[in-house]
Parts: structure tokens; C-alpha cells; sequence
């Protein structure tokens, strides 16, 4: 007599369960390395695109803290400009007065300008070391202004206008020389000019305004 094993069939809807979530696994397992090699693995030029980025973020960095010394510089050396056009309008004021009486009161012009000048230092006895002092720190800061970025290089050209102008005043006022209607006006013509420009530098840039010379005589 022969005995006969009995045969278990897996249902067919069962396998089909099982095979459907074997490739549901294979599917997760290979979406998972793929996710984890795409995220940890870059090729050679991706690498050098993003070295090539931040390399281009540090020096806008570097270019930006440059650039905001240089506006910061230009904002001292524009504020000592018109503090010190202020403070030698006031001198050549005195000195135009001074004259104008010496030639109507027949004096001897020459020496009632020496005296004139004598006595402003005397009401005020830093004027002199206060001009000189103000000129060399304008003429350093212009000078280590001579290289512009390229948004600030307007500004910085009617900068420079205003220094000649400035230095055209302070000159008048140290030295007052020549005939008086001439004195008179390259005074007025020196202070016209710096102040134009102080115009068109608020139209180019209004963060570096400065008071118009109507403003400064009231």
C-alpha cells in the first residue's frame, strides 16, 4: 500500500500578495539608495560649479564690506568739506568787510588785512591749527579715495570738484591778495561752485547730502 503525501498549493490570490509586496520592498530599498547617492555624491562639475559659487559669494562679500568703507570715508571727508567751506566763509566774510572799510576809510590796505587776520585768530585761537588740521585730513581722505567701485564713481568725481573749490576758498582765505572787486569775486564764485556741486550730489545720491549755502547763511 502506498501512502501518498498530501500537496499544499499556496492560494493564488495569497502569492499574488506576496509578490506584489516583495516588489513593493525591492521598489522602496532601491528608491532609498538611489535617494541616498544622489544626496551624498556630487560629480566632479557639480562640485566645482558650487566652489565656483561660494567663491563668487565670499568675494561680493568682501566687495560689499569694501564698498561700505568707501561710502563711510567719502561721508567724513564730504561732512569735513562742508564744515570747513562754513568756517572759511565766516574768515573771508571778515576779511571782505575788513577791506571794503580800509578802502573807504583811506587805511593802508595791506596792513588792515594782517591785522584783520591777527585778530580773527585771536577771537578764535584754534582757527588757524583748525584749517590746517581739517586741509591734511581732506587731503588724506581724497587721496585714499582715488579708486572708486563703479556705483560710487560719480559721487566721487563731484567730490573731487568740490575739493578744488574748497581749496580755491581756503587759499582766498589765508592769503588775501589782489585787487579787492577780484578778491570779492573769486570768494563768491569758489564757495557758488562747491555748493552747485553739493546740489547735483544730492540729485546722484541724496544719502550724501549736504546743506545748501542759503541754509548755511541763515
Amino acid at each position: 500500500m502506498t501512502i501518498q503525501k498530501e500537496s499544499k498549493q499556496i492560494p493564488k490570490k495569497v502569492a499574488i500578495i506576496i509578490i506584489s509586496l516583495s516588489v513593493v520592498w525591492a521598489v522602496l530599498i532601491l528608491g532609498g539608495i538611489t535617494y541616498f547617492v544622489s544626496k551624498s555624491y556630487k560629480s566632479p562639475e557639480v562640485r566645482q560649479n558650487s566652489k565656483v559659487a561660494q567663491n563668487q559669494e565670499i568675494r561680493l562679500a568682501t566687495i560689499n564690506a569694501g564698498d561700505d568703507e568707501y561710502r563711510e570715508k567719502l561721508t567724513n571727508v564730504l561732512g569735513d568739506m562742508e564744515y570747513a567751506i562754513m568756517k572759511l566763509t565766516i574768515q573771508s566774510d571778515y576779511i571782505v568787510q575788513i577791506w571794503h572799510n580800509a578802502i573807504f576809510s583811506n587805511k593802508n590796505v595791506e596792513e588792515s588785512l594782517k591785522k584783520a587776520l591777527k585778530n580773527s585768530d585771536e577771537i578764535d585761537k584754534n582757527t588757524s591749527e583748525d584749517r590746517a588740521t581739517t586741509r591734511e585730513r581732506i587731503k588724506t581722505l581724497m587721496q585714499e579715495l582715488s579708486n572708486p567701485p563703479e556705483e560710487l564713481r560719480e559721487v566721487h568725481k563731484l567730490a573731487i570738484e568740490m575739493y578744488s573749490h574748497y581749496l580755491d576758498l581756503y587759499g582766498l582765505t589765508v592769503n588775501p591778495s589782489g585787487i579787492y572787486e577780484t578778491y570779492v569775486n573769486n570768494v563768491n564764485e569758489a564757495k557758488s561752485k562747491f555748493y552747485k556741486n553739493a546740489e547735483k550730489l544730492l540729485v546722484v545720491d541724496p544719502s550724501f547730502g549736504i546743506k545748501k549755502e542759503k541754509e548755511h547763511n541763515d
